[in-house]
């Protein structure tokens, strides 16, 4: 280990565990901890004990044990005894305890729920550093545990063999009574000999009160802008202090979540994306398969659980053959995807399951003209419908922007299968963006400026798809909204959740920071706060239409803010916090069946958090999927 600076020299024992820049970065948190937390020899100085005479000085105390100098001074010079008694310059003679050092220790538990991910660990493993040495500064025993950990077990010391736990140990829940009365059982109630630390998110210190003598809160700075933490340290006397403590080198932080011991050189992973939020993750149109691309190439399938409880399946994947472009990607019974080589489309697992052949359909460079709309390098869905057991259809959209319909005959021989498609596109149109939401099909699509026309012309469609009609029937279009695009402005779209088998939510940028949310006959124009990106389109808690006697349902904006680390909603007349990442957030999807949203974040982890539970249903590293 590099010579550290002076003023990190009271910590270099603790420090020489990690590799130069770790102990660095840490480092140079610790001097700020260091003057919120304090001694732990002025914590105990108060604290009951036999007396036993004097062991120093101290600035505060009972004035028959003032020194005598500071007397002399009243008799020499009374008015600069005033000033020192006012600004609390006085000396007085410490009064020493006879406390039992066997008696002594410091005990810290560590919040390892979702409040603690991703920046929050950094500060975590600050303080742990910082109160391990404050122990041993003072000569008292220091152990430490983590909180959601159940069996109670208490590692005595720094090491690498105890530093191991902490770096594994990264929970999807927080901790619940259940946490605290196992850790009392086990610990009992805090008494004057012990210093007990609980490090974690700030509302701990209410629900673990009369537990614990001292907090240390920790969370994300929320300032725009601004990379650090808001720490917050409380004593059970009261005693309170806040400051914000400025982060190490993103690189570093990245090291320090992951394995801050190792001295591998680390490279930032970043989840492959075009840019477009929303465009490197897809749901499955029930929601309940999230598809995401990997570096290598291939179509990850996660399965979505349907709460925080139950355990997600194993992933799938779908690769592209050699020399063939992935198109659409959907699942029907398994994984299924459309695919490109030279002139045509084929599309594979048309009903489902290994079993279903392969299609082919001729294309045309249209369907895969640059420039036309928002849908190159996107991650495209596709959806199969079974209209009778001999028949089945897949809908896709190129990203040229045309949608298509392609349908497969189960009674005719594999090399005599019917090939057709249909185009729902006028000459010169494009489709922006589309989504699945139960039985309905919702298609943006539009007209790009020319020289008859000064701006964008876009029109929102709803289609219903019956999965009972006959064969030769085309889907049907059910209603459309035209959308007044600004002249200059490229109109965006959004898709999201009607929560329920509706017609979908569909937002649209009119203008920057200005967005028409459709659904249905209903449309609804909010404008985005200064600063945040929309993601996506939700629908909020119903409200009562009391005319009409029924439940209607307000669709909302889904904006990313504060660094691309919190998630809000926004209405007509409310923005509403959803979820806080620890880490930015690299790319955003809401599914169009469920009220659940996906991200994936800069450590390389997708999320996937349900709105309903208020909880995450899925928490998986990338590494770990491939």
């Amino acid at each position: 280990m590099t010579q550290l600076p002076r003023a990190l020299r009271p910590w270099a024992d603790e420090l020489e565990l990690f590799p130069d820049d770790v102990a660095a970065g840490l480092g140079s948190m610790l001097p700020r901890l260091a003057a919120l937390v304090g001694p732990l020899a002025e914590a105990l100085e108060d604290r009951q004990g036999d007396p036993d005479g004097f062991d120093g000085l101290s600035r505060r105390g009972a004035y028959e044990r003032l020194l005598i100098s500071e007397w002399a001074l009243a008799e020499e010079y009374p008015d600069e005894f005033l000033r020192r008694a006012a600004t609390g310059e006085q000396s007085f003679l410490r009064r020493a305890r006879r406390i039992p050092k066997a008696a002594r220790r410091s005990v810290v538990l560590l919040d390892t729920g979702p409040g603690q991910l991703g920046a929050p660990r950094v500060g975590q493993l600050a303080a742990l550093v910082l109160l391990a040495r404050r122990a041993r500064d003072a000569g008292v025993v220091f152990a430490w545990g983590l909180l959601q950990d159940r069996d109670c077990k208490l590692h005595t010391g720094l090491s690498a063999e105890t530093l191991g736990h902490w770096k594994t140990c990264r929970l999807g829940r927080s901790a619940d009574d259940a946490d605290l009365s196992a850790w009392e059982a086990e610990l009992g109630e805090v008494d004057e000999l012990e210093d007990r630390w609980i490090v974690g998110s700030s509302g701990l210190s209410e629900s673990t009160c009369g537990f614990a003598s001292a907090w240390v809160g920790i969370a994300d700075s929320l300032e725009p802008g601004e990379r650090g933490l808001q720490v917050t340290v409380e004593r059970a006397d009261g005693h309170r202090a806040h400051a914000q403590i400025e982060l190490p080198e993103p690189l570093v932080c990245l090291k320090i979540v992951r394995d801050p011991l190792s001295d591998e050189p680390l490279e930032p992973r970043r989840t492959p994306s075009s840019g477009e939020a929303g465009a490197s993750l897809l749901f499955s149109p029930r929601g309940d398969r999230l598809f995401v691309p990997l570096a290598d190439g291939r179509i990850a399938a996660l399965h979505v659980p349907n709460s925080p409880n139950a355990r997600p399946g194993k992933p799938k994947f779908f690769e592209a053959p050699p020399r063939e472009d992935l198109v659409a990607v959907g699942w029907h019974k398994s994984l299924q995807g459309v695919t490109r080589s030279g002139h045509k489309l084929i599309v594979r697992g048309i009903r489902g399951g290994i079993h279903s052949p392969d299609i082919e359909l001729g294309c045309t460079p249209g369907d895969f003209a640059a420039g036309r709309g928002a849908l190159h390098d996107r991650l495209l869905p596709c959806w199969s419908a079974r209209s009778s057991e001999q028949d089945a259809r897949m809908i896709f959209c190129t990203p040229g922007g045309r949608l298509r319909v392609a349908r497969a005959d189960a009674s005719l021989r594999r090399d005599q299968i019917a090939r057709q498609f249909a185009e729902y596109a006028d000459a010169g149109e494009v489709i922006l963006d589309y989504n699945l939401s139960g039985e309905y099909l919702g298609v943006v699509r539009g007209r790009p400026p020319g020289p008859s026309q000064m701006a964008w012309q876009v029109n929102v469609e709803w289609w219903r798809l019956d999965y009972d009609f006959d064969r030769d029937v085309e889907p049907t279009c059910e209603g459309s909204h035209a959308v007044n695009v600004a002249p200059g402005h490229m109109p965006q779209v959004r898709m999201g959740s009607p929560r329920g088998p509706d017609v979908p939510v569909i937002a649209v940028s009119k203008r920057e920071r200005t967005w028409v949310l459709v659904h249905g006959e209903r449309a609804l124009t909010l404008h985005a706060p200064t600063g945040a990106e929309v993601v996506g389109a939700f629908g909020r808690e119903g409200w009562i239409d009391e005319r009409n006697d029924r439940q209607e349902i307000e669709p909302t904006l889904l904006i990313l803010e504060h660094g691309r680390r919190r998630l809000s909603r926004v209405g007509r007349s409310f923005n509403n916090e959803l979820r806080r990442s620890g880490m930015p957030i690299v790319t955003c999807a809401v599914s169009p069946a469920r009220p659940h949203i996906a991200w994936t974040n800069e450590d390389g982890e997708v999320v996937v958090y349900s709105t309903d539970h208020d909880a995450e249903l899925l928490r998986v590293a990338l590494e770990e999927v491939v």
